[in-house]
């Protein structure tokens, strides 16, 4: 029997059993990394790579719960902990975000310049959430 939790991973099967648990509810905020039989999730969930990557998803753990609420136990979910390094390349692209979005205040409302801009920032924090592929 494999373990249902650790120092840096909690289970799909042991959310599932203890949901209200203390240890469940310690989980609450952190950043983590899916995995199920296959590997960890690369961003946006299109295939998989192992954890650590720099493209393996990075994301909060309530998100990641529900995620893979729809998986059976044939999948063997699983939330890692993500390393520091991860976290602090999230928080990287928030800075860019905000700074294309310092620099689209610059252009007029309609220009192209603007919305070139906008665009750039909404991709970036959707590659933070894990939405882009």
């Amino acid at each position: 029997m494999s373990k249902l939790f650790g120092p840096d991973f909690i289970t799909q099967k042991y959310l599932r059993r203890y949901p209200n648990s203390q240890r469940a509810k310690s989980w609450v905020g952190v950043m983590v990394h899916i995995q199920t039989e296959n590997g960890v999730w690369r961003e946006g969930g299109c295939g998989y790579t192992w954890p650590g990557h720099a493209n393996a998803w990075v994301v909060p753990f309530e998100f990641a719960v529900q995620k893979i609420d729809h998986c059976g136990p044939e999948k063997e979910g699983k939330f890692l902990r993500a390393s520091g390094e991860n976290v602090a390349v999230n928080k990287e692209r928030d800075i860019i975000a905000q700074e294309a979005r310092r620099y689209a205040l610059h252009y007029a409302q309609s220009s192209d310049g603007r919305n070139t801009f906008l665009i750039f920032a909404d991709y970036v924090e959707r590659r933070k959430m894990g939405d882009a592929a």
